[in-house]
């Protein structure tokens, strides 16, 4: 969900106080030389297709600011954590899936493209066959998934493509399976033609 978030703390009389985290590794936040004083933990989630929009969760997860706990920092503080409670109320849904290949003795390069109605795409990155991934979606927005696989090159005039599956994102959700066919298709700038 890091790729989706960004955390800071914000001066609970002034919101344009802004300390951005410092570092992010395994959806974790740091900040680093933090001045002494109360703050606000605010996460910006981006919901990916949706042109830039993004809500706002305090910590410890709620919608209001008035509602947020306070952190103190001191001239003594030292490095604490900071849990968000998790809740259904979160609008990005992780979709887990994996790539099943025609051959499961021989992993295959792929492109996983996802995409929302209207063909509009949301996120586009390499991985392999046989791993589990995990894409996030919106709540309720349905989310399109494709995959094309290659032997080389992503560029090659052919791949071994999936059909495209279509999701809404919901909590809970269980493993899809996605696989792809076996014979080669045309492939353009590392797409399926359609």
């Amino acid at each position: 969900m890091a790729a989706h978030a960004r955390v800071d703390l914000v001066g609970t009389h002034d919101k344009s106080d802004r300390i951005r985290s410092a570092q992010i590794t395994n959806d974790r936040f740091y900040f680093n030389s933090v001045p002494a004083g109360e703050y606000l933990m605010v996460a910006t989630i981006q919901l990916p297709g949706r042109n830039g929009e993004s809500v706002e969760y305090y910590y410890p997860g709620v919608t209001r600011r008035d509602r947020a706990v306070q952190i103190r920092v001191s001239g003594k503080t030292s490095a604490e954590s900071f849990d968000f409670v998790s809740t259904d109320a979160y609008p990005l849904v992780p979709v887990p899936f994996i790539v099943d290949s025609p051959d499961r003795n021989h992993p295959i390069n792929d492109v996983v493209l996802t995409q929302k109605r209207g063909g509009m795409i949301i996120t586009q990155y390499r991985s392999l066959t046989g791993l589990p991934e995990t894409v996030f979606g919106v709540r309720g927005d349905p989310l399109g998934i494709g995959i094309m696989g290659y032997e080389k090159d992503e560029r090659t005039s052919q791949g071994r493509c999936s059909d495209k599956i279509w999701t809404t994102p919901v909590p809970g959700m269980k493993q899809i399976h996605i696989s792809l066919n076996s014979r080669l298709r045309p492939t353009e700038w590392g797409y399926c033609v359609e």
